[in-house]
This record gives structure tokens, C-alpha cells and sequence, in this order.
């Protein structure tokens, strides 16, 4: 993927909660940058060089400062480039270890400057969390975007979480992912109201961190619609929704829909029973009329007692 090219990386633990030390001396909870790669020709072993950004800790691993594996293959020192210096924070470890101990793998893609990108701010709040499909109900009042590209071509699109450490901000992180959905052909519909496999074009369940996204291939002249959505139906936050593509994008906001909400009731001469049973006609009815347009509708039913 050209995407990953010169891209920034890091690693980390994820273990608990807070920052502690862990096997080999490896802090969890925290990041250390992946700075140069390496095989040894003599011995195959493959290398990765990390970097503490605290600059301090000691690792304990198999190719630690002054270790014996410096020793046992002496050409190994001047295929790395190896100096066992002090303060920087930076150490080898094999690429076994590093499997071993770290769960994560962060990736920050540096784009090209000839590459469109947009962003937009919006929020999951009060009726606009509807929480993933799989829980139905309201899932189709989540924030959506109409997204759109000129050429065909590869996007990523992420939704990116404010810090909850910055002070005076008041946010926090929850659990978020994001679906993105073709419209079907010949359709021009004004949102999407449901999540089917055919029109699913990419998914990212929820998780949690800061930033989740996906890339995808779209077909220029295609309408799609990106929804982000978080883990449970209510869970409220504030996000920005990112796109980058290397053909011009257009993305927009979809208004909020508008929902109305009558409650009723089955009770006594009004519970009329199912079809055909003569007695239908005397069940609840609500009519519905709108105002000299065509519209999308979406009817639901809820049992409240």
C-alpha cells in the first residue's frame, strides 16, 4: 500500500490501566516509536529499533545495551549501526520480542501534499446516538456524511476524538467505529436507513482510542454515505470526521432527521387484532401527511410496556 509510505510508527502495550512497567522493562500504556528495521545477513535475526520518547527505563531483552547477542555476532553491531549509548531512550529488540510484548501497532500516514483533504466536526448527542446496527432501533439517527469522489481511487476516512487529557475541554473517549455505505444505483435517497451487506463498502467495528478508520476504494461518480456510530446506543461525544483522497471530494453533512412520536395504546375496543380479522379497523391509526414534497420515511414501532 503506496498509503503506508514513509508513514510514522509506534508501538505500545495495552495491559490494565494507567502507565506501569512490564516484561522486559517495557512500560505499558505507552508508546514507543519504531525507528529503522533490520535482518542480519549473517544469522537472519530480525531487528527493530524503539524509542522510549521519556529518554530514561532500562530493557531487558535479548539484544539490551551490552548484551552477549552483541558478542556472539560480532558483524551485527556494523549491520545496525549499533552504539550502546546513554539518555536517548532508543534500544534493539528482537522482532519476536516485540511481537511478544507489544498489542498494538500505531500507524500515522503522512500523505502527499497533492492529496484532498476535508474536515468536519460533529457530535453524538441526545437523539443523534443511535448506537451500531446491530442493535436496530434508531441506528439510522447517527450523524451521516455524503461522500463522493471525481475519479475512482483509494480514500481513508477517520473519526478522530478530541484529547480527554487536554484540560477545559470536558470531552471523553468512547467506544467508536464507522460504516461506509454505497447508495444504490439509480437512488439518490437522502439518508441511509439501514445497514446491508450488499452496500457495505467498509466497516470498522467500534473501539477504544482516539481515532478509528478505514480505507476504501470508491468509484467516482458513486454516492456513499459514511456514518460513524459508537458501541451503545446513547453514548455521547464529540468527534471530527477526516477524509483524504488523491482525487477531489466532496463531503456533506446530512441534515438531522426529523422525528415525530405518537404513543398509543392497544386497550379494550382499540385492540383490533391482525389482518384479516374483521375487527383490524378498530386498532390505533396515526395519519401521516407531508408538506407538498416527496420524502424517506422510516416507521418504527416500540413496545413500552
Amino acid at each position: 500500500d503506496t498509503v503506508l509510505e514513509r508513514s510514522l510508527m509506534a508501538v505500545s502495550r495495552n495491559a490494565g490501566k494507567g502507565e506501569g512497567e512490564g516484561p522486559l522493562g517495557l512500560l505499558s500504556n505507552h508508546a514507543y516509536a519504531v525507528l529503522d528495521v533490520r535482518s542480519l545477513p549473517d544469522s537472519g535475526h530480525r531487528l527493530v529499533l524503539v524509542r522510549d520518547p521519556w529518554g530514561k527505563g532500562t530493557f531487558a531483552g535479548q539484544w539490551r545495551k551490552l548484551s552477549e547477542m552483541w558478542k556472539l555476532h560480532p558483524t551485527a553491531e556494523k549491520a545496525v549501526g549499533y552504539v550502546p549509548d546513554e539518555g536517548t531512550g532508543a534500544f534493539w529488540m528482537s522482532f519476536e520480542e516485540l511481537v511478544q510484548h507489544m498489542t498494538t501497532l500505531h500507524v500515522c500516514r503522512i500523505f502527499p501534499s497533492n492529496y484532498h483533504s476535508l474536515s468536519v466536526p460533529s457530535e453524538w448527542s441526545s437523539r443523534s446516538a443511535g448506537g451500531p446496527p446491530e442493535e436496530g432501533g434508531g441506528w439510522f439517527r447517527n450523524p451521516q456524511f455524503r461522500l463522493s469522489v471525481a475519479t475512482s481511487c483509494k480514500v481513508v476516512i477517520s473519526v478522530v476524538q478530541y484529547d480527554p487529557k487536554v484540560p477545559g475541554r470536558g470531552h471523553r473517549t468512547v467506544p467508536a467505529g464507522l460504516v461506509v455505505l454505497r447508495a444504490r444505483k439509480g437512488a439518490a435517497p437522502v439518508r441511509a436507513w439501514e445497514v446491508s451487506d450488499d452496500l457495505v463498502t467498509a466497516r470498522a467495528d467500534p473501539r477504544m482510542g482516539r481515532e478509528t478508520s478505514v480505507s476504501a476504494r470508491l468509484q467516482g461518480g458513486t454516492l456513499y454515505f459514511v456514518v460513524p456510530y459508537t458501541s451503545t446506543e446513547g453514548s455521547e461525544g464529540a468527534f471530527i470526521l477526516r477524509c483524504y483522497s488523491p482525487s477531489m471530494v466532496e463531503l456533506q453533512r446530512v441534515p438531522p432527521p426529523v422525528v415525530a412520536e405518537v404513543r398509543s395504546e392497544w386497550l379494550g375496543h382499540y385492540a383490533g387484532g391482525r389482518r384479516p380479522n374483521p375487527t383490524w379497523l378498530k386498532n390505533p391509526q396515526i395519519l401521516m401527511t407531508s408538506a407538498n414534497c416527496d420524502v424517506d420515511c422510516v416507521v418504527q414501532l416500540e413496545r413500552t410496556g
